[in-house]
């Protein structure tokens, strides 16, 4: 189980800014220290997380799989944030909203 990490978002006037480390930690050890801790859904939706690392690939792979449905039905709507949001609250329990 590799786990670990810190992750913090800061809103100011021009946007938002989103930082997270890279260290992973095998039990007491720490032992990968290159992690992507923060990824990309699409141009408005990134996900940073700190915690189990199997646990955040799957959520990302989730959303972006999300993104790809969405961009296919080609239909001229497009999920908002608050759909990625309210997705995230539904199917996982780990996320409050």
């Amino acid at each position: 189980m590799v786990c670990g990490g810190s992750s913090v978002g800061v809103v100011y006037k021009d946007g938002i800014m989103i930082a997270a480390d890279t260290l992973g930690s095998y039990g007491k050890m720490a032992r990968y220290k290159n992690i992507e801790r923060i990824a990309k859904v699409n141009d408005q939706v990134c996900l940073a997380s700190w915690g189990e690392y199997s646990d955040f690939t799957h959520v990302v792979k989730q959303l972006q799989n999300m993104h790809k449905r969405d961009l296919i039905a080609d239909d001229g709507q497009r999920f908002t944030t608050q759909d990625y949001v309210n997705y995230l609250g539904t199917n996982f329990s780990c996320f409050s909203v």
